[in-house]
C-alpha cells in the first residue's frame, strides 16, 4: 500500500480544504491504498501539529475532527461491509493510541466530535427523510462501533424503539434487524445489567412496549422480552416482514446464548 501523498493542511485551514484533504485519505483508505497506521498519522496530523489549534479543533464544528469524522461517517453510509468494517478499525486504531496532543489538551481515547457526527447522521438519515438503504448502513456502522467499544447504544434503543416499540413503522425493521446482527451480545449484556445510555427521557420505551409491560429506561431484560414477542409476531404474520422477523428472532436467540 502506497504511504500519504502531499502535506496535510494545518488544523486552522479553510473547511473546503480540510473536506477535500480527508475525503482523499478516507477514499484511498477505504479502498486499501493506504495502511491504516498511515490513515491515523494523516487524522492526527493536522491536529497534533498544533497544540493550540487541537484544544479548538475539539470543539470546532469548522476544523478538522468534524471534517474527519463526516467523511468516515458517509463512507460507511456509501459502502459495503467491507468498507464498514475497515472504517472500525480505523476508529479503534484512533481510540487506542497511546499519547495525547503533546500539552495534553485533546484526548483521541474519547474521539472527540465523534457524537456530534454521528447525532447529526442521524438526524439527516432517519426516515422518512433518508434513503431505506443508507439508514440501514448508518445503523450497522453504529452497531459495529458498540460492538467495539465505541458506545453508540442509544441509537440501538432510539430504532428499536421506532421499529418494535410503536405502530407503523416498516422502514426500521431492517436497520433494527442490524443491531442484532452486529452487536446482538452487546445489546443481551445491557439489557441484563440494566444499562440507560444517554438520557433517560430519550431512552423511555414506546407506546406499544408500554401496554406491554415495559415500565424502565433504557436496556431492561423486560424490553428485550418485548422486542422478542414483537419479532414473533411479525414472523407468524405471513406479511411482508416475515422473513425478516425470522432472521431478527434467529439472531437474538443466538445472543441469548
Amino acid at each position: 500500500m502506497g504511504g500519504m501523498s502531499g502535506s496535510a493542511p494545518p488544523a486552522d485551514a479553510a473547511y473546503d480544504v480540510l473536506d477535500a484533504y480527508f475525503g482523499d485519505l478516507i477514499t484511498r483508505y477505504v479502498r486499501g491504498d493506504l495502511s491504516r497506521s498511515d490513515a491515523i498519522a494523516g487524522i492526527i496530523g493536522p491536529v497534533e501539529a498544533d497544540p493550540a489549534a487541537a484544544r479548538a479543533a475539539a470543539e470546532s464544528l469548522g476544523g478538522p475532527l468534524w471534517a474527519v469524522w463526516d467523511r468516515v461517517v458517509h463512507a460507511a453510509t456509501d459502502g459495503d461491509d467491507t468498507a464498514r468494517d475497515r472504517l472500525v478499525a480505523l476508529l479503534v486504531g484512533v481510540r487506542d493510541r497511546d499519547a495525547a496532543t503533546r500539552d495534553g489538551g485533546l484526548r483521541w481515547a474519547e474521539l472527540p466530535l465523534l457524537g456530534a457526527v454521528m447525532r447529526e447522521a442521524w438526524n439527516w438519515g432517519s426516515p422518512p427523510d433518508g434513503d431505506r438503504q443508507t439508514w440501514v448502513n448508518l445503523n450497522a456502522f453504529a452497531a459495529r462501533l458498540t460492538a467495539v467499544g465505541i458506545d453508540c447504544s442509544t441509537y440501538a434503543v432510539w430504532t428499536l424503539r421506532a421499529a418494535l416499540e410503536e405502530p407503523g413503522d416498516p422502514d426500521q425493521l431492517a436497520a433494527a434487524v442490524a443491531w442484532f446482527r452486529h452487536c446482538g451480545p452487546v445489546l443481551r449484556n445491557a439489557c441484563e445489567a440494566s444499562t440507560v445510555p444517554g438520557r433517560p427521557p430519550t431512552v423511555r420505551p414506546g407506546r406499544l412496549a408500554v401496554e406491554g409491560g415495559v415500565t424502565g429506561d433504557g436496556f431492561t431484560l423486560a424490553r428485550w422480552r418485548f422486542w422478542h414477542r414483537r419479532w414473533e409476531t411479525l414472523a407468524s404474520s405471513g406479511g411482508p416482514h416475515a422473513e425478516t422477523a425470522r432472521n431478527a428472532l434467529v439472531l437474538m436467540d443466538d445472543a441469548g446464548r
